[in-house]
């Protein structure tokens, strides 16, 4: 079996589902692979892979839902938006920026897009979220990935 999903769905969400499926067939071969969401729609729809994993599928697509994520602001200790009670999508919009994609269609920038704001400060650019949280913990810039990512502290 060919599953395919992008880098933060394999350290998250599909390590206890994977033990969980070894153990119940142990017999079935399974082959991961790692990209970013964008090719594994594309996989899916040429059948290259058995089973995928991808942010936000198409309503058509038929997807089946296996976990939801929160989008936080994360800020280096000592910002000054850290003693505000509430944060909105436009203040940290206005901040410098270090950008995480996750290897996603869907991330930091496109939810700004989608609200209409712009990240016009964009200090870094990466694909990992783990790195995006060590960047912003050294000051490089403010940024929003997803819950799970979180460092477990």
């Amino acid at each position: 079996m060919r599953i395919a999903a992008f880098p933060s769905v394999f350290a998250t969400v599909l390590p206890p589902l994977l033990r969980r499926l070894r153990s119940l067939h142990p017999g079935i071969d399974l082959v991961l692979l790692e990209t970013d969401d964008r090719e594994v729609e594309t996989w899916l729809r040429t059948c290259a892979v058995d089973l995928g994993v991808v942010l936000n599928p198409y309503p058509e697509s038929g997807a089946v839902l296996i976990g939801e994520d929160a989008w936080v602001g994360v800020l280096p200790s000592g910002h000054r938006l850290a003693r505000r009670s509430t944060l909105s999508l436009a203040d940290l919009a206005a901040e410098p920026f270090v950008l995480a994609t996750g290897g996603c269609h869907v991330h930091a920038g496109t939810l700004a897009k989608a609200a209409g704001l712009l990240l016009g400060d964009i200090r870094m650019e990466v694909r990992d979220w783990t790195s995006a949280v060590a960047l912003v913990r050294e000051g490089v810039g403010v940024g929003i990935v997803p819950e799970s990512t979180l460092p477990v502290t």
